[in-house]
């Protein structure tokens, strides 16, 4: 089975700097840009004659309002059918989104993908009805990117090393306890077969960007998309039988 080639996206516009309001379950909004999946924002009495709202107001780390260029929106481990969104252009006008009016939604992991970039200060979803009726919606990642790369014909693989906070210890008794606050992904990611122009664009979007998101394989596994930090320099090699280049990126979830 051949996988779809692996995609590349800015870090997550939406993140703990943003303000995001819900128009209920507002206690959960955290959970939306957690980097966990399994952990979801949940509506509260909700049903399908009720369209929730989530509205982000981007903001860099320094807490002021930006303008942010995207054309991508991924909803991972959701339960919405149906939905609408709009941005808000750097006049202040709202703009629908007409990629993400959604009537009949059966994935639980929906990528939105826009046919051109477009700039906003924020972003808002109408969330209308879920894939079981009169359910609570549920959303475990949302994420607002912008692409990089998409890898066509480049071998791409990754040599997994995760870090984790952990431990153990014996009590007086000789029982042992064993503790974990957390684990992330993070390794080698070793990418082949790049032409010049794909190589000069990932090298300059790891200068412009704290984090990259990576979608492995959105055809086989879409839940696997990570935030990573590139950690160390980028090392590469070329070819000079193909003039194709080999990187190797040594990365950590953010």
């Amino acid at each position: 089975m051949k996988m779809s080639p692996m995609e590349i996206y800015s870090g997550n516009f939406l993140s703990a700097q943003c303000l995001v309001t819900a128009s209920s379950g507002a206690g959960g909004v955290a959970l939306l840009y957690d980097q966990k999946p399994a952990t979801a924002w949940s509506s509260v009495a909700s049903s399908d004659s009720v369209t929730e709202t989530l509205a982000i107001t981007f903001r860099d780390n320094a807490g002021q309002s930006v303008a942010r260029a995207f054309d991508a929106i991924m909803l991972l481990n959701h339960n919405v059918k149906a939905m609408s969104a709009r941005y808000q252009d750097t006049a202040g006008m709202q703009q629908a989104i007409t990629e993400a009016v959604i009537a009949n939604c059966l994935m639980s992991d929906l990528f939105i993908d826009l046919p051109a970039t477009v700039t906003g200060s924020g972003l808002t979803l109408n969330l209308s009805a879920t894939q079981i009726a009169d359910r609570e919606k549920s959303i475990g990642e949302l994420k607002v990117c912008k692409r990089v790369l998409t890898l066509g014909n480049a071998k791409a693989s990754f040599e997994r090393r995760d870090q984790s906070k952990q431990g153990y210890y014996y009590t007086a008794d000789g029982s042992l306890v064993s503790w974990r606050e957390y684990t992330k992904r993070a390794g080698t990611l070793t990418l082949e077969n790049l032409p010049l122009p794909d190589r000069n664009t990932l090298l300059s979007a790891v200068e412009t960007y704290d984090f990259l998101t990576f979608v492995f394989h959105r055809d086989f596994y879409a839940r696997e998309v990570f935030e990573f930090a590139v950690i160390a320099p980028v090392s590469e090699t070329l070819s000079r039988d193909t003039g194709r280049y080999t990187l190797s990126l040594e990365v950590a979830e953010r």
